[in-house]
């Protein structure tokens, strides 16, 4: 039925539609129908009304409730009574679903669509591929999403009330307004995905878990929307070229603004507090590409976000700091507490940051990310949610001094950085990944988790050590660690743990499946049940211990192990021993008194320290020197002379060190010196030795140890080790690499033993070719080789490339999508091709061939192996990080 609207009625409503209704076509104007009321010919459902509409009428609603799912197929109005007009869903499916363009719907209550997952999901207004439809001032509520538009573009949200779930969503809608809508009562405030050019403005999304939400979507307008006391202010995924403007999030309890693995988006006059900016992502360009200035507050105050800046000072009273691609910057004396990150440090390197408190953060407190050489001191990281300081990919950072108790995770954490220096920090580490570094003199317990070559010493606190090789825990101090072990040891090998005093722990040092350990001159005592424990164990050394009053002194369940030193070095102290010592000598058969039990010590089953100390004097381990240089010195560089540091023990320290002996493997390389022969004993007091004719004109490869020798002839051996590496160059082109870490990298250093004319070498980070040309009076920019690179030679006759360096336990090359021209630098003689496909994605891997000119190169085989002091062309689809040990 269709009757016409009197006089009196159109009065009623027309100023609804004047001013807020969009206006649909000239051409498409119609009649009003009615629904429910008391008028005669009124319709009793709005389905009813609807299709007995054509496009450009009104259907206008009384309140009362209608239990029906709409769908509005032609351009019309349907104009509810001031949202007493409800129409329930059921709790099924779309309540109202619009597929014309053109369609006006405001005044309704629209409520109970499908809600629960994975059937019954609905929205309470969907808008399906349609344009030119405004949906205002309406309640939207117990949905799944309150407003939803899919594949709909121009459309105008304007002051609705949504409350449950998604307030409203667009998915692939561009080009939308969502305007002054409340959506303070909804799971998420407001969410696109892939959905581009939209005006988001005047919003209330405050209490939402995520008050609005970006994914894939870009060039959208965000601006005075208040997204506060949720999880997430306003985040971005993957979104890029967005415009954030005076938004503002309080009491978030993540984040104010989320920018993860976005790109080039613009924030301005945004007011955060309790929460700041946080930027994620895998790329440089996720960090360095936004446009962030100082009108962004957090707590009040300004959010400084400075990139590619080179000296300067961090402006006093930031509520936030972000230093991308920053060099010789000075962030001092700031309090930013309360926000996301405190302090954030991206591809910046020697920058200070001294005295800040950065505390109660949603995650980190202070964060570096590919950052080398920076100087953490004196800060302040207590009570973050994440870590107090972290450093991911970043080397050489000095973090002295720094508290950073209190943290829900580590104090101090490192993940894949290397030769760092972490002491005087009343607050424990956590090292992942993470190799050469020095963790000492810290209040507070030490975890390793697949890191080598660190040293733990002094420390107040205990020691876990997870699938971690070479490293030496020293003289620390665990007490009273009623429900662990003090040291403990899993799946962990050749690791030194020496002179450490463990007391009042529920075990002093616990072993379980670890290998060729040295654990001596350590004091365990008072422990709840055993001193020492080993479990599935074998080949581990224990001696010159002291094992006092422990519930149980030890447990070994394999007997594989070495409780003693062998004679006359001697075994360990057990105050529960009670043999005598009347005799000496290896069998203890001699005449005469050596200070060790004339019996065994039995402990455990079938398993004797030979031994046993009758007195409880402490031992200790000389402590290693460190090798500092190899290089190539004669008349005609044959000889290779090594430079080393004193080992802490000589003529200082426990004063044991009586001497230094030299080993040295000959073309097999060996991280723990296997096979390597002692070629020299030096006095103490030495720090170099002179290898005579093993240089230029030896064909071989040759490996270095430096060992620290004492009085009771135990050894020590230093953790790094140097080299001379050498191969042939033929006259004609070559593609070669440096497998050496070289002190002086000049190319003419570098390549002294080489005779060329021309080199030349691509850095795939730049995109940019570097040469040098002797001829030339201006030779080039290629002035420095290392161990990294790989450089192409045109050499004028054969000759030999000659060099000596430091061997690289660990090398971390990054790699960038498309080709990379780089070195090999490790003497892992079983590296193929399909390793470093598996390891860094890598799809392709050239190699050099003289034969095929111009380009002379081959196409790899997975099973091709590759070679010391050789370049490679490799191709990537994405950008990696590739590490590779020397083993």
């Amino acid at each position: 039925m269709r009757r016409t609207s009197v006089c009196i009625a159109f009065l009623l409503f027309v100023s609804i539609f004047s001013l807020t209704i969009t206006i649909v076509p000239e051409n498409v104007q119609g009649i009003t129908l009615f629904v429910g009321g008391a008028g005669p010919g009124n319709y009793t459902t709005i389905n009813e009304a609807i299709s007995s509409a054509d496009p450009g009428d009104i259907v206008y609603v009384y309140g009362g409730i209608y239990f029906e799912h709409l769908v509005i197929d032609k351009p019309l109005s349907l104009v509810g009574e001031n949202r007493t007009s409800v129409v329930n869903g059921s709790g099924m499916l779309d309540v109202i679903t619009i597929t014309a363009n053109w369609v006006n719907i405001t005044g309704f209550a629209v409520v109970d669509s499908g809600r629960q997952w994975p059937s019954n999901i609905g929205s309470g207004i969907l808008l399906e591929n349609v344009e030119n439809c405004t949906i205002l001032d309406n309640y939207v509520g117990l949905s799944s999403a309150g407003i939803a538009l899919s594949f709909s573009s121009s459309n105008s949200i304007v002051n609705n009330t949504v409350d449950w779930g998604t307030g409203i969503a667009l998915g692939s809608s561009h080009g939308n307004d969502i305007i002054d809508n409340d959506l303070s009562l909804s799971f998420a405030g407001i969410g696109l995905g892939s959905s581009n050019l939209n005006t988001i403005s005047g919003n209330n999304a405050s209490s939402s878990y995520e008050g609005i939400r970006l994914v894939r979507s870009e060039h959208n307008n965000i601006y005075d929307n208040n997204a506060s006391a949720g999880g997430y202010g306003i985040s971005l995924d993957r979104s890029d070229n967005n415009i954030i403007v005076n938004n503002t999030a309080f009491h978030s309890f993540y984040d104010g603004i989320v920018l993860d693995s976005s790109k080039a988006n613009t924030l301005k006059g945004n007011t955060l507090a309790e929460a700041g900016i946080y930027i994620t992502g895998p790329y440089i360009e996720n960090y360095d590409s936004h446009a962030i200035n100082a009108s962004n507050l957090v707590n009040g105050k300004p959010v400084y976000y400075w990139k590619n800046r080179t000296g300067g000072r961090i402006p006093d009273g930031a509520g936030q700091i972000i230093a991308v691609n920053c060099t010789d910057v000075y962030i001092e004396n700031h309090d930013v507490s309360r926000a996301s990150m405190g302090i954030q440090l991206i591809s910046s390197a020697r920058n200070f940051v001294a005295n800040n408190t950065a505390s109660m953060n949603s995650h980190d407190g202070i964060h570096l990310r590919d950052s080398d050489g920076n100087v953490l001191d004196g800060n302040t990281a207590v009570g973050n949610t994440g870590y107090g300081i972290v450093l991911y990919y970043s080397d050489n950072t000095r973090i002295s001094g720094n508290d950073a108790r209190y943290n829900d995770e580590a104090g101090i954490h490192l993940f894949r950085s290397h030769s760092n220096t972490i002491t005087d920090n009343p607050g424990g580490a956590s090292l992942e990944e993470s190799n050469y570094n020095v963790v000492a003199n810290n209040i507070a317990g030490t975890l390793l988790r697949e890191s080598h070559y660190n040293f733990i010493s002094n420390n107040s606190g205990g020691v876990t050590i997870w699938y971690s090789n070479y490293n030496t825990v020293y003289n620390n101090t665990v007490f009273n660690r009623a429900f662990s072990s003090g040291i403990r040891v899993t799946n962990s090998h050749n690791n030194s743990i020496i002179n450490n005093t463990v007391s009042w722990c529920q075990g002093g040092v616990l072993v379980e499946y670890s290998e060729y350990n040295t654990i001596a001159g350590n004091t365990f005592s008072d422990s709840r049940f055993n001193g020492m424990y080993l479990i599935g164990s074998h080949n581990n050394r224990i001696y010159h211990n002291r094992f006092i009053d422990n519930g149980r002194q030890a447990s070994d369940n394999t007997g594989t192990n070495y409780w003693d030193n062998g004679y006359p070095s001697g075994g360990n102290y057990w105050s529960d021993y009670s043999g005598i010592d009347l005799f000496r000598g290896p069998n203890q058969d001699q005449p005469g008194r050596d200070g060790f039990g004339d019996s065994p010590y039995q402990v455990d089953s079938g398993i004797q320290d030979r031994y046993p100390f009758m007195t409880s004097f402490l031992f200790y381990l000389p402590r290693p020197p460190v090798v500092l240089d190899a290089s190539l010195n004669g008349p005609n560089l044959e000889n290779v002379t090594l430079l080393w540091t004193l080992s802490p023990d000589d003529g200082a320290g426990y004063n044991t060190v009586i001497g230094y002996q030299i080993r040295r493997g000959k073309n097999l390389h060996s991280s723990i010196g296997t096979s390597y022969q002692l070629v020299a004993s030096l006095p103490n007091g030495t720090t170099s030795f002179l290898d005579a004719s093993v240089g230029e004109g030896d064909p071989n490869d040759y490996f270095y140890l430096v060992c620290a020798v004492d009085h009771d002839n135990n050894v020590t051996c230093s953790k790094n080790q140097a080299g001379k590496y050498t191969r042939a160059v033929n006259k004609g082109r070559d593609l070669m690499s440096i497998p050496l870490i070289q002190s002086d990298d000049r190319i003419e250093t570098v390549l002294q033993t080489v005779s060329f004319e021309e080199a030349w070498t691509y850095d795939s980070l730049s995109q940019k070719w570097t040469w040098n040309v002797k001829s030339k009076p201006y030779t080039g920019e290629l002035m420095n080789v290392d161990h990294t690179m790989a450089v192409w030679l045109q050499t004028t006759e054969d000759s030999n490339l000659t060099v000596a360096g430091l061997v690289p336990s660990s090398t971390e090359i990054n790699l960038r999508a498309g080709w990379n021209l780089m070195g090999f630098p490790s003497f892992d003689y079983a590296y193929a091709v399909g390793n470093l496909k598996a390891e860094a994605n890598v799809t392709e891997v050239e190699g050099f061939n003289p034969a095929r000119p111009w380009y002379f190169l081959r196409s790899m085989l997975d099973t091709d192996i590759m070679m010391a002091g050789y370049g490679y062309w490799v191709f990537l689809d994405r950008d990696a990080s590739w590490t590779i040990d020397n083993l």
